[in-house]
């Protein structure tokens, strides 16, 4: 399914703009229409879509046009400046059960999720930024072995073409793709659930975020780790301390090797109650609101807790 936003250069997305009714399931060969304004004249407007949905795969065949009209590639200095990745599980895919428990579900899928709303955030600041999301339910940051047979964590599927492929992928295979400034890893709950060791969760961990920073050394200049996020039941995420530490071990080394980005560990603890994730563990549409302003405040503190950033500045 897609989503698609028309506005005028310059101006932040809304939810205004994104109506009801410009989400669809498509057909193959389905012809829909983005943007129709006869009285438009030479106005410029921009159109962003998005696949809202974690599992769709699109294929655009053409872009017609009337013939008052014309397709203009995106100038040069209108490319975001900041790009943040997001990688994530289905907390990041604005995944919600929130039908099932009484409480309003996402409405236009991942447009809702906190990865967009923490960029619009930031767009309403006056700031160029893109958001990219990679993020599967269910996933797992480990690759998982049973008798023989592979089940790929995001250590390995994020090097493959799509979820539905084992083929690889590589920044340099695509030649129109931006790589990102700042990546935000958001994984470990499924790992956590699912009975990982914690030493082999680190040790992952550590193996996929060093693999990032060489695949995106030439833009890269931050890698944020949060500490997974956890189940209400729970009350915290056995791999905090573990992922804090981890962070800690890097910018030691990489602060010899230089050269290397920067590397910071953001705590979720408290984030999300039981109002905002009502299954225990996905936000609500208030939830997915509340991680984006979170991200907000710890990017403004340059992703160090307030103590230290005061302390630096």
């Amino acid at each position: 399914m897609l989503a698609w936003c028309v506005t005028s250069p310059g101006e932040v997305e809304s939810e205004a703009r994104v109506q009801v009714g410009n989400f669809r399931s498509f057909t193959s060969g389905q012809v829909i229409t983005l943007f129709h304004e006869p009285n438009a004249g030479k106005e410029e407007h921009v159109c962003n879509i998005y696949i809202v949905d974690w599992g769709s795969v699109i294929e655009i065949s053409a872009f017609l046009c009337d013939s008052a009209d014309s397709l203009r590639p995106t100038p040069p200095d209108a490319e975001p400046a900041e790009r943040f990745l997001v990688i994530g599980d289905s907390i990041s895919c604005a995944y919600s059960m929130g039908k099932q428990w009484g409480r309003d579900v996402p409405l236009h899928g991942a447009w809702d999720g906190y990865p967009l709303l923490f960029g619009r955030l930031l767009a309403g600041e006056g700031r160029n930024v893109g958001v990219e999301t990679v993020a599967y339910p269910g996933i797992t940051l480990v690759d998982q072995s049973s008798t023989g047979w592979q089940k790929d964590g995001m250590v390995s599927k994020f090097w493959q073409k799509s979820w539905f492929s084992k083929e690889p992928w590589a920044p340099a295979d695509t030649a129109l793709y931006k790589s990102p400034t700042t990546i935000i890893i958001a994984l470990g709950a499924n790992d956590a659930g699912t009975g990982v060791d914690g030493l082999d969760f680190t040790s992952q961990l550590r193996a996929f975020v060093e693999r990032l920073a060489t695949a995106f050394a030439d833009s890269l200049t931050d890698i944020v780790i949060l500490t997974p996020f956890y189940s209400m039941s729970s009350g915290r995420s056995r791999f905090a301390a573990a992922t804090a530490a981890l962070v800690e071990e890097l910018r030691a080394e990489w602060a010899k090797e230089g050269g290397k980005p920067r590397v910071h560990s953001v705590s979720t603890q408290g984030w999300l109650t039981h109002d905002l994730a009502p299954d225990g563990i996905h936000p609500s549409v208030e939830g997915n609101q509340v991680i984006a302003e979170r991200l907000r405040e710890a990017e403004k503190s340059g992703w160090e807790p307030p103590a230290a950033h005061d302390a630096a500045g």
